[in-house]
């Protein structure tokens, strides 16, 4: 059959083309990516195998699983590969303790600012030609000073203020989108105290001439050559004792004597 019908896929996946037949658009993010992104797309089309699909068409999805409480909870829950991040439905979505007990239920502040940065971040991509990958890379770089790329950062962290407050949160600070690595300087440290550094030198000098004389005690030392050992047939061979004749039975013993009686009258 797939030798015949070589342009069908595999598995068709019944019941997902199912559950998002009734939607115009549906929420998808890739396995295995560099940055967790999320992204809604059109119901008419086959999707990847690396490809996990949501029914979710609202924008308050799309805000719940793109803020950092949901892109975090992906990162500790599932795992990656090589340095890009996987994502895992049965160990982060199942899991994930939505602001409301159906990830589908539409919030209205969530839909305004979902709305706002989805097609922002779309009308970027399309006047720079480029995906989601060269846009995250240059959103979550601190030299990044591009007003545009600005603006998503702001859209995003907004964002993830209305996602905090959807939870109640009001009082946890949202972080920048870009961090600023801190440049550290060298550790500051106490200066030795004068017992310290004649204890440390006497310590260095008292083990200065042990480790030479170890060292020239190896070098001088020969060494013995490895043991060759039997191999596996040899030993087995060893360890067998030799055949012994067989003994003669009592009745072969009367039979061969027999014999040669009547070899002996006949000669007579």
């Amino acid at each position: 059959m797939r030798r015949k019908y070589w342009w069908r896929f595999g598995e068709v996946a019944p019941a997902l083309y199912e559950a998002i037949a009734p939607l115009n658009r549906c929420l998808i993010t890739s396995g295995i990516s560099k940055h967790r992104v999320f992204a809604l797309v059109h119901t008419e089309q086959v999707f990847s195998h690396n490809t996990y699909v949501f029914p979710l068409p609202a924008y308050s999805s799309f805000c719940a699983m793109q803020s950092r409480i949901h892109v975090c909870w992906s990162a500790l829950l599932s795992s990656g590969l090589e340095d890009r991040g996987g994502y895992r439905p049965s160990d982060c979505f199942d899991t994930f303790p939505f602001a409301e007990a159906d990830p589908r239920t539409v919030i209205d502040s969530l839909e305004a600012i979902g709305d706002k940065l989805y097609e922002t971040r779309a009308a970027f991509m399309v006047d720079t030609d480029q995906g989601l990958t060269k846009t995250y890379n240059a959103l979550k770089d601190p030299d990044n000073d591009d007003p545009r790329i600005l603006e998503l950062r702001r859209l995003h962290e907004e964002m993830d203020r209305a996602v905090l407050d959807a939870y109640g949160w009001d009082d946890i600070p949202v972080p920048p989108t870009a961090l600023v690595p801190v440049e550290e300087g060298p550790t500051p440290t106490a200066p030795p105290s004068k017992s310290s550094k004649t204890r440390s030198s006497t310590a260095s000098t008292s083990s200065t001439p042990s480790a030479t004389k170890k060292k020239s005690a190896s070098a001088s030392t020969p060494r013995r050559p490895a043991r060759r050992r039997a191999s596996a047939p040899r030993r087995r061979a060893r360890s067998r004792s030799p055949r012994r004749p067989p003994t003669p039975s009592k009745r072969s013993c009367s039979s061969a004597a027999r014999c040669s009686v009547r070899r002996r009258r006949s000669r007579r």
